[in-house]
């Protein structure tokens, strides 16, 4: 115990991976938000058949290889039309 108390005391006083920490304590705290969020829906999610493998997932669908298609981006909001190709 006293080893992990050791390094934890380490890696903090490094700046970088101090805010790697950071970052990654907001990350659990914002999903246990959204988990605690779609747990009212819970009953009425397990009941649907396009679920993927738990019932807060989306199923795989047919169009998501059309995502890795070459395809024309337009900026929705502009003074003036911007285009892009993405290959």
């Amino acid at each position: 115990m006293g080893t992990a108390r050791h390094l934890l005391s380490f890696l903090l006083k490094r700046p970088i991976l101090r805010g790697l920490l950071n970052q990654a304590r907001q990350r659990r705290s914002s999903q246990r938000h959204i988990h605690a969020y779609l747990k009212q829906f819970e009953q009425p999610l397990r009941e649907r058949q396009d679920k993927g493998t738990h019932w807060w997932e989306l199923r795989s669908c047919d169009y998501y290889g059309d995502f890795e298609r070459p395809k024309v981006i337009v900026q929705c909001i502009a003074y003036y039309s911007q285009f892009a190709f993405d290959e």
